[in-house]
């Protein structure tokens, strides 16, 4: 028993997983580079490489000299007013400039410029002049040469005003000396490190085009490698893709399995019909056997009793042999045999035979079994879409050979360690010569630094060596040498001036027009104005065709411009944008982006062709079975068999009749018919209690099977109309419309396929647009070199140079006037100048003690014969 149980249940779990559907295998789709794919067919794409991190980093630190250079560069701005003179330059080229004519247009451009130099060289003379002068006129005592101050009562806040006035002025010099030296050696970084930033970013170039190869071998080659993978899985999974929804449809719109659950069902009442038919069918059996036997023993009983009865008068009175009833009425008016369900029993027995349930499992296998069919009949159109989409492979290849040749070609052409070898050698012949401009600036730097310690050490010598109890002629060493400093300041100052303004003059005459009619061009973000020359005077190529286009993409009719390539890049884009290698030979898109013509998945996929008129929902044994059982169930007469078995079994009532006669018996005198008599009775009433009670019991079990077969039976038959015509619609909707609903579940399959081919183009053209290839190195190296390490390191130090100089003589000029004035306030005078009305009584050779100078005639008293007055 225990076999033949593992048996079945092994049975059960091999017809389970052959029934079991078809799934998508594998259900999510990963490659090594994390490139993933859900059961939709949803590709999440792993990051673009980055690729190798670029060295430069075109930023420009301006080491807190950002406002002095912006005060250079407005200074320049405001003498050449005019602009970068690009008409100017055009009229010149063209012939069409005559001085006489165009002076004005000349004036507005380099007047400011002219002044400026004018300016410079005036201030030479002049001032060489003027200090030539002030210095005899010091000599000859004059221009406050003589050691003689005058007393005044402001003396005081006068040199207090005076030593404010020269300290502001000190500072400002003594920042302009800082910015000299700093502006200096600005200029000597840029130097050093110009090998060392050009470079890098020469190595940054390379590093770009290798990133470009790899990022595009990601984008055009893991990618769509991948892309097709998930193509392949869901071609190979036309039976769940395909196959279950045709299916899916078929029964959303025939209703097909529930038709199998209604036939299902319908066996279920079959089983209980039988089941209750069988009962039926034994106990009717069951009745007829206690019947015979009943009505043997009554038949038997009667006989006998007949007899009897009939000899009454013999030995009774007439009165007494009529209460006896008459046994023939006993007879039975039932006969089991009436009831008739042989004919029935018949095609019931057929349809156990035939097994409902075996015929509609073969029917729904059969429609379970599209996908596998559709699987099947569309293997050859797979394979040739297999093919296809291989081939398609190939055609992708030359965009990434084309993007490796570029590579080759661009190092090939730019042999990045010779120009880096190259840019050191002039580095380090350059570096030498820059020792000693250094030199020189440092020199200038320590003149300017000289003056202003001077004054300022002047300065604090005056301030804390006076105060404005002491007489002039009284004043203290420490007040005297800052005087001295001071004055030596002013000779310091009328001795370097004309140098230090010559050589401003001179490199302002250097700086000023590089930094306006180069840098700031050069600096432009979309280069408009270099860009201008270029086109205008035919620079790189004539005026009718694009360099850089002719260059790079073999195509001088692409318009490729240097300021809008450079600021593409500098905006971060890719180089497919900033390049326009659409134009590219060789680096078509159109064949990535017109795939679906490439491919023709479309007609491909539509031609597909799945023959469904031979899938029998309905088959004809299952029909012919279903209308045998109806058949069956309408042949039994129900209301003939309730007819019969309402009847009685006996004609008169069994238990009445012998009560009757027990009473027939009493009545009758002692004898030996009383004796036969009560035998009689005594024999009917084993009768009773024996065949008679199981006949009645058969006749009431079998009274109920019926009534629960008549039940289950009923609404049946119009069940199994019902069904029939179900199957027959069904069966012929699959014959009409399966190519219909194929072609539709068809169009969503197309359309899965080309959300997937989808995903990949606009992957591809998205990457190359944003992601790849990302062309900053190219406006680093733009930006290090050019704009960074030529403008911004030397020419705005070299511009800052000269001005700062220039605003350090600007303040020498004040801080002149008033360190000679505050001199005569600090210096140890040699005579006094006095007024008073009267000569002052002297108390020996001081004034009397307590007394004061009076005010009035001027007296020039010598050093020693002067006396104290709180007023000095």
């Amino acid at each position: 028993m225990l076999c033949r149980t593992i048996g079945i249940l092994i049975v059960c779990v091999v017809y389970l997983c052959e029934a079991a559907d078809p799934v998508l295998t594998p259900q999510t789709l990963n490659d090594s580079v994390q490139n993933t794919a859900d059961s939709n067919s949803n590709i999440v794409w792993s990051d673009i490489p980055k690729g190798q991190t670029y060295n430069t980093d075109a930023t420009y630190d301006d080491g807190g000299m950002g406002p002095l250079f912006d005060f250079a560069r407005n200074f320049i701005n405001t003498v050449f007013s005019g602009g970068f003179p690009y008409d100017f330059i055009v009229d010149v080229k063209d012939g069409n400039f005559e001085i006489t004519r165009d002076y004005m247009q000349v004036l507005s451009l380099f007047g400011g410029y002219a002044a400026a130099i004018v300016i410079g060289f005036l201030f030479i003379i002049i001032f060489t002049i003027v200090g030539c002068c002030f210095c005899c006129c010091r000599c000859c005592g004059n221009c406050g040469g003589k050691m003689l101050q005058k007393s005044s009562p402001s003396a005081g806040c006068r040199r207090k005003v005076y030593s404010v006035i020269l300290l502001v002025l000190v500072v400002f010099t003594g920042v302009g000396c800082i910015c000299i030296y700093v502006s200096n050696d600005r200029m000597t970084t840029a130097i050093d490190k110009f090998d060392v930033t050009v470079g890098n970013n020469l190595d940054d170039v390379d590093l770009f085009l290798n990133n470009t190869v790899t990022q595009v071998k990601h984008l055009l080659e893991n990618d769509l490698n991948f892309t097709f993978d998930v193509l392949f899985r869901d071609l190979d999974n036309v039976d769940v893709l395909v196959g279950i929804p045709v299916r899916d449809q078929f029964d959303q719109s025939a209703g097909i399995n529930s038709i199998f659950t209604q036939v299902g069902n319908l066996q279920t009442d079959v089983n209980t019909v039988i089941s209750n038919f069988d009962t039926v069918d034994n106990d009717l059996t069951n009745l007829k056997s206690n019947f015979t036997s009943f009505k043997t023993e009554l038949d038997n009983w009667i006989l006998d009793y007949e007899s009897t009865r009939s000899g009454c008068t013999t030995s009774q009175t007439a009165g007494v042999c009529a209460t006896f009833v008459d046994g023939n009425n006993l007879s039975p008016p039932f006969d089991p045999n009436n009831i008739d369900i042989s004919s029935a029993k018949t095609e019931i027995d057929n349809v156990r035979s035939q097994d409902m349930s075996s015929l509609v499992q073969t029917a729904k296998d059969e429609f379970n079994g599209i996908p596998e069919r559709v699987k099947n009949d569309s293997a050859t159109a797979i394979q040739d879409m297999k093919t296809t989409v291989n081939n398609y492979k190939g055609e992708i290849t030359p965009i990434i050979n084309t993007i490796e040749n570029f590579q080759t070609d661009a190092s090939g052409s730019l042999n990045i360690e010779d120009i880096k070898k190259t840019v050191t050698e002039y580095s380090d012949l350059a570096k030498p010569y820059d020792k000693y401009r250094w030199y020189g600036g440092v020199g200038l730097t320590s003149i300017v630094l000289l003056v202003v310690l001077l004054e300022f050490l002047g300065l604090a010598f005056g301030v804390c060596g006076s105060s404005s109890d002491t007489l002039p002629t009284e004043r203290s060493c420490l007040s005297n040498a800052g005087g001295n400093m001071l004055m030596a300041a002013v000779g310091f100052i009328f001795i370097f001036s004309w140098l230090l303004m010559f050589l401003t003059t001179l490199t302002f005459i250097i700086g000023a027009p590089v930094e306006k009619f180069l840098c700031e061009p050069l600096s432009e973000p979309e280069l408009e104005t270099i860009q201008k020359l270029i086109d205008n005077f035919g620079l790189l190529g004539n005026g009718n065709e694009s360099f850089l286009g002719k260059t790079l993409l073999n195509d001088p009719n692409v318009d490729l411009k240097i300021g809008t390539v450079l600021k593409d890049c500098g905006e971060g884009k890719t180089a497919y944008t900033a390049f326009k290698l659409k134009y590219m030979s060789g680096f078509n898109l159109s064949i990535i982006q017109n795939y679906k013509s490439q491919l023709d998945i479309d007609n491909k996929l539509n031609g597909f062709s799945v023959d469904f008129s031979t899938i029998e929902v309905a088959p004809a044994s299952l029909k012919d079975n279903m209308q045998n059982f109806k058949d069956s169930i309408t042949n039994m007469n129900f209301s003939s068999y309730t007819e019969e078995l309402n009847k009685n079994v006996t004609g008169d009532d069994l238990t009445a009749f012998i009560t009757a006669l027990t009473a027939a018996i009493n009545a009758a005198s002692t004898s030996d018919f009383k004796t036969n008599m009560t035998t009689h009775r005594d024999d009917l009433i084993t009768i009773r209690d024996g065949s008679f009670a199981n006949t009645v019991a058969s006749k009431n079990t079998l009274s109920s099977s019926m009534s629960s077969l008549e039940t289950s039976v009923g609404g049946i038959p119009a069940k199994i109309d019902t069904l029939l015509a179900s199957l027959n619609t069904t069966q012929e909707f699959l014959n009409t419309n399966g190519s219909t609903v194929l072609t539709n579940v068809l169009r969503d399959f197309v359309l899965r396929v080309f959300t997937i081919t989808d995903a990949l183009v606009n992957r591809a053209i998205s990457g190359l647009e944003n992601d790849v290839a990302k062309c900053t190195p190219v406006y680093n190296l733009y930006q290090s070199v050019v704009v960074i390490g030529f403008c911004k390191y030397v020419i705005d130090a070299f511009n800052g140079f000269w001005f700062c100089i220039g605003w350090c003589i600007f303040f020498f000029v004040p801080s002149t006037i008033f360190s000679v004035k505050l001199a005569k306030h600090f210096r140890r005078m040699k005579q006094l100048d006095m007024y008073d009305a009267t000569l002052p009584t002297k108390n020996g050779d001081q004034w009397a003690s307590g007394s004061k100078p009076p005010m009035g005639d001027r007296y020039a008293l010598p050093s020693n014969k002067v006396g104290h007055s709180d007023k000095f």
